[in-house]
């Protein structure tokens, strides 16, 4: 089994070494560049082509929304996880909303941070324990988005409501994600390898605009998807 290929952007040198000392003498994960700001995080990104890349939420040179898309844009199948001293509901909720797979405190424990990147690298998302309440806290403002599906016109038909240009797999794959599936349970029903998984799962959400995890799972229950994926 090949190493997880990881990119580690980070703006405290001291917090730099921290991290490198424990992440390279993890036997699964591979650390194949390092940077300090927002341009070598889309540089090695493109690059290398990491499964994860590690990014310090304080950069200052490339405003954070852009810069998970430009990471994404140049490394499709990477999965983002941010780190940051602040874990107010704000913080959080941006970092989900513009496409990260995990969000990290920065104290958090080295072998934590191990934890994570092979979370997400094996398709879920990760928090800190420590931020967890206040994730439960956005969780639980999910009547606005009941409120927001009742208020839109009845789901369309998977075929109108997906381009063309998404394939069969590819749609299969985003209505398992509705019904929260992981990348391994997939792989394992549809026969495919897990990064193939996170490949075509990189492709539909470029074809359709989306961003995470769960803005395909909203986008599998807006066009009613889950009840078929397995026809």
């Amino acid at each position: 089994m090949r190493s997880i290929r990881i990119v580690m952007i980070s703006v405290s040198e001291p917090e730099q070494s921290r991290i490198y000392a424990h992440l390279s003498s993890q036997k699964d994960i591979e650390i194949t560049g390092i940077g300090r700001d927002g341009y070598d995080a889309v540089k090695l990104a493109e690059l290398y082509q990491p499964d994860v890349v590690l990014v310090d939420q304080q950069i200052t040179n490339i405003d954070r929304p852009g810069l998970i898309a430009l990471i994404k844009r140049k490394s499709p199948a990477a999965a983002v996880i941010m780190h940051n001293s602040r874990d107010d509901d704000e913080y959080i909720s941006k970092a989900l909303s513009n496409g990260v797979s995990g969000y990290l405190l920065k104290d958090t424990e080295a072998e934590k941070m191990a934890e994570s990147i092979r979370t997400v690298y094996h398709g879920g998302c990760y928090l800190n324990t420590e931020i967890q309440t206040r994730s439960f806290r956005l969780l639980s403002k999910v009547v606005i988005y009941r409120k927001m599906f009742h208020n839109l016109p009845p789901p369309r038909k998977s075929n109108v409501a997906l381009p063309p240009s998404v394939s069969q797999t590819e749609w299969q794959i985003m209505s398992f994600i509705g019904q929260g599936r992981s990348n391994k349970e997939i792989a394992e029903t549809l026969r495919l390898k897990p990064g193939t998984v996170r490949n075509y799962l990189s492709s539909a959400m470029h074809k359709t605009g989306l961003r995470n995890r769960i803005q395909v799972a909203l986008y599998a229950l807006r066009y009613d998807l889950l009840n078929s994926a397995e026809k």
